[in-house]
């Protein structure tokens, strides 16, 4: 006969194996994440605007003095 567990009363191991097994899955994909933030701020040092273009938008966006 199967046993049918109430979401809030699971057996105390396995809360724990899951976020055993979560945590091995962040770590795995830790590399790769910094890899990508990393390329992804290369890229927008890259397509920066100039610092004259940047200050004129700001000076647009705060409007009239």
């Amino acid at each position: 006969m199967r046993r049918w567990w109430l979401p809030w009363s699971r057996p105390a191991g396995t809360a724990a194996d899951e976020a055993a097994s979560a945590l091995e899955r962040l770590e795995r994909h830790d590399p790769e994440v910094k890899q990508l933030g990393d390329e992804l701020r290369e890229r927008q040092a890259m397509n920066n605007f100039s610092g004259m273009v940047a200050a004129a938008i700001a000076r647009v966006a705060a409007g009239p003095r």
